[in-house]
């Protein structure tokens, strides 16, 4: 018996994820954090606010999406596709951003704090302190 109760909550836990992650995707909601949306088409939409900390966006498409005052700590963005994207005033504390592309990205106010962006591209972005251009650089980014 105890076997069946810890499935089903297991089930349960898994559920609640799954229509969190549905809610975000249709737009019904802004908070996802520690969702798994890998690979998303998140393109041109508007997440201003949004809380997203501890997500994976992994090869997720966010060009030109709007994320400002968006809560982005500790988020999974490698591969991720930024071009456009308003990154004002956001929260980017503990990114991993390697192979990222931010071209054209503005990044104007956000808190950009022990962010990780190995080999990504930061093309035409503006906004960037340039301490964090100069780190991003040691860490092969383009400029």
């Amino acid at each position: 018996m105890k076997k069946i109760v810890l499935f089903l909550a297991a089930f349960a836990g898994l559920s609640l994820q799954a229509d969190k992650v549905s809610d975000f995707i249709d737009g019904k909601s802004k908070e996802c954090s520690e969702c798994d949306l890998t690979g998303a088409d998140l393109s041109k939409r508007n997440l201003e606010g949004a809380v997203l900390n501890r997500a994976e966006l992994a090869g997720a498409n966010l060009k030109g999406a709007n994320l400002q005052k968006a809560y982005l700590k500790g988020v999974r963005l490698q591969g991720a596709n930024l071009a456009g994207a308003n990154l004002k005033d956001a929260n980017l504390e503990g990114v991993l951003a390697e192979g990222a592309v931010f071209k054209k990205t503005r990044f104007q106010g956000a808190q950009i704090i022990n962010m990780v962006a190995l080999d990504a591209d930061f093309t035409g972005a503006t906004g960037i302190d340039p301490y964090f251009v100069e780190l991003f650089k040691g860490q092969g980014a383009a400029f």
